[in-house]
């Protein structure tokens, strides 16, 4: 219940236009994530940087230097990426991949691996748009933060922090969160009735009418954002008895 409240209310005042901007944009995305290097540094800095990253509040420069540097950082994460792209949040941390010219390594030592890659790459470029560009490439698994959600974890968890290692941390606690909802969803009974094996993520991506659907990834997002970030109770104290 107060998981999908959150996200029914993120839709009314959370920046969802902005995300589903850079979301439908298909030809963008493809770029980013089979051939960052195509990107001009112009249609970086206006596609990625302007239209989305600073919409939310990152402050990343937006210059051709800042664009050149974070889209080299990108262009090193490509086979990490690829490698992982057929999992999902919800996959075991322990889940080993090989990357080319990497070798074997699990899905914890990539989400790691990726956020050290981006974090700091260039001025301002700190946990909140590392963890934005990093959903951006591979939404099914990485999960967006900022500072008021890190700081609330942390005081439940000394192990989340800005490192690439709090990162992974915070990925464990979200997976598990996840899991928790699919329980929940599974035992209960939806209005309208779910389909028969219907995930949580895809029942509220078609009850909110959402085109492409979002991920769990992007729901437990929104959950944190309404909750810690806007300090929003879900149900929200107006809302009417039935």
């Amino acid at each position: 219940m107060q998981f999908a409240w959150s996200c029914f209310l993120y839709g009314g005042i959370g920046g969802d236009q902005d995300y589903q901007h850079i979301m439908k944009n298909t030809a963008l995305l493809q770029q980013l994530r089979q051939a960052p290097q195509s990107i001009s540094n112009r249609d970086f800095q206006d596609k990625v940087i302007s239209r989305f990253l600073n919409k939310w509040k990152c402050r990343t420069p937006n210059n051709p230097r800042a664009a050149s540097i974070i889209k080299n950082q990108l262009i090193q994460l490509h086979p990490y990426v690829q490698a992982i792209s057929k999992l999902t949040i919800r996959d075991s941390f322990a889940s080993s991949v090989t990357v080319p010219s990497h070798g074997q390594q699990t899905l914890g030592q990539i989400i790691d691996h990726s956020y050290s890659t981006l974090k700091g790459c260039t001025n301002r470029f700190g946990p909140t748009a590392t963890s934005k560009l990093l959903h951006v490439l591979l939404p099914e698994v990485f999960v967006m933060w900022d500072g008021p959600i890190i700081d609330n974890y942390r005081k439940i968890d000394k192990t989340i922090s800005e490192s690439s290692r709090g990162y992974h941390c915070f990925h464990e606690r979200m997976r598990n969160l996840i899991l928790n909802v699919d329980q929940s969803f599974a035992s209960s009974q939806s209005n309208p009735i779910a389909s028969a094996g219907q995930s949580f993520d895809n029942y509220l991506s078609t009850q909110l009418k959402y085109t492409p659907a979002k991920p769990a990834a992007k729901f437990v997002d929104e959950f944190n954002w309404i909750t810690i970030t806007k300090n929003v109770s879900v149900p929200p104290n107006w809302h009417p008895e039935k």
